[in-house]
């Protein structure tokens, strides 16, 4: 069963009144292509009308000067200013989603052939980027594929990923699977995850959506672990991954994909997270702020003393004790932690309480393991409320509705106290320990062998394979014309 974290990380673009406004469908993301000095590894350079594929899957793009608008653009697209100027002017030029779509397709016929000139050392990030990632995103999205371009991305994947004559191929699979679900068919997952454990042996992953339609090929940035048995035939491997051509991410920090013992983390979120925070302590406010009327509503009935102002200095409050004085770079190292912590308790949850399926009760185990065992357990503490102040709205659960206000006294409370810390986490562990689940009325697993077994396990896998943040965690992503 999958395990989707939910944090809202990246916010709808600003719409500018004075934009030209192309006339482009939304749909959802794809791909892009970057070097990393850190890793001395450089990738092909993703090809316009890839890039303006993905980029107009991913929101409504708007022409404009506006500088809020390209700085937020930037940002969640992974493009330098220069590469945003030259996409509107591709767009500016191929202004219609038809336009565009029969570009990239023709596209692929092109890169199928400068594909086969050049030298074995290049072909495979020139294939990963510049056909693999275009196919998928086409297929994914039930776009018509020049059916000999298809059987020769094929054909090439079989000799790139080395697929033995007597298996079948997983790129077919995943594509005729693909071509079932949308005649009305099932989609096996197995599909997804024979075709990764061979992206994986050459450093890549994909993330495949069939409901939101997004196809997105990362680089595998470094292992935290692989392979770790927790209990006889269930492992746990745990991956951060880098984004490598422009595109727009899904708004998860982290997944355990259904069906799978792997769990991902996506580390250009994480940089962007730290930023906000970086930004929320510059300002004294939360990049959220409560401001709604219903949020007043809802904390008066549930009886508690609060307003928008309390509430507002208390989540910034929570912030500053766990981030004053950090850089950019540690906040971002801290955050990647924070996330692996909670996409492993889901993972071991699954293993340990299969029956726990409710994906509310799922989400507040994992969050009340990171708030307790987390570098920054006053940012998990706020991350906890946020999660169950939303959800408690949408749902109405009493359960959820206790579990907020004590929440809400508990921050207020830790705030006040000398040993904040220690008094903070102390306090979690008992509502960790007294929780019973909304479905099942069951208490979660114990806490002993999560702290004893998996949380070394991270941290030493943490300090020896990720190396201290850059300032900024790569080269702006790179693209062709």
């Amino acid at each position: 069963m999958g395990r989707l974290r939910s944090v809202s990380v990246m916010k709808n673009i600003k719409v500018v009144l004075s934009a030209i406004i192309l006339t482009l469908v939304v749909f959802t993301t794809n791909s892009s292509c970057s070097r990393d000095k850190r890793l001395g590894d450089v990738f092909s350079e993703m090809k316009m009308p890839y890039v303006a594929l993905n980029m107009t899957l991913g929101t409504r793009i708007i022409i404009t000067n506006d500088r809020e608008y390209l700085k937020e653009l930037e940002k969640k697209s992974g493009m330098s200013r220069k590469q945003i100027r030259e996409l509107f002017k591709y767009l500016q030029e191929n202004p219609t989603r038809d336009e565009i779509r029969k570009n990239a397709c023709d596209e692929i016929s092109k890169s199928l052939k400068e594909f086969q000139n050049l030298p074995d050392n290049k072909k495979l990030n020139f294939y990963v980027i510049n056909l693999l990632a275009p196919y998928l995103t086409m297929i994914v999205n039930n776009f018509n594929v020049n059916d000999t371009d298809g059987e020769e991305i094929q054909s090439i994947f079989a000799k790139l990923f080395n697929i033995p004559q007597n298996q079948a191929n997983p790129l077919f699979e995943l594509v005729e699977g693909t071509r079932h679900y949308r005649r009305g068919g099932i989609f096996r997952s197995s599909h997804t995850h024979e075709l990764n454990d061979y992206l994986g042996k050459k450093g890549f992953h994909l993330d495949y959506g069939l409901r939101r339609s997004y196809a997105n090929i990362f680089k595998i940035e470094y292992v935290i672990c692989k392979g770790k048995e927790w209990r006889p035939g269930e492992n746990i491997s745990i991956f951060v991954l880098r984004q490598i051509y422009p595109n727009f991410l899904e708004s998860k920090l982290g997944y355990a994909p259904a069906g799978s013992s792997d769990v991902f983390i996506i580390k250009d979120l994480h940089y962007n997270l730290a930023k906000k925070y970086k930004n929320e302590l510059r300002k004294k406010t939360p990049r959220i702020p409560f401001s709604d009327r219903g949020s007043q509503q809802l904390w008066n009935s549930l009886g508690l003393d609060i307003d928008h102002l309390k509430a507002n200095r208390i989540l910034y409050e929570l912030a500053y004790k766990d981030l004053s004085g950090g850089s950019l770079s540690q906040i971002e190292r801290n955050l990647i932690i924070q996330t692996a912590i909670h996409e492993a308790k889901h993972r071991i949850d699954e293993i340990e309480m299969p029956e726990m399926r409710l994906n509310l009760d799922l989400e507040v185990s994992a969050y009340l393991t990171t708030a307790i065992f987390g570098i920054y357990p006053f940012i998990g503490l706020r991350d906890l409320i946020e999660w169950t102040e939303g959800y408690y709205r949408n749902t109405r659960y009493t359960k959820l509705g206790n579990l907020l206000v004590e929440l809400w006294a508990l921050a207020d409370k830790s705030l006040k106290q000398d040993d904040a810390e220690k008094f903070l986490r102390a306090k979690l562990r008992k509502i960790y320990e007294n929780y019973t689940t909304i479905q099942g009325n069951d208490n979660l697993i114990n806490q002993n062998e999560f702290e004893q077994r998996m949380l070394p396990l991270l941290m030493s896998g943490l300090s020896s394979s990720i190396p201290p943040p850059d300032p900024r965690p790569s080269q702006p992503l790179s693209l062709s014309r």
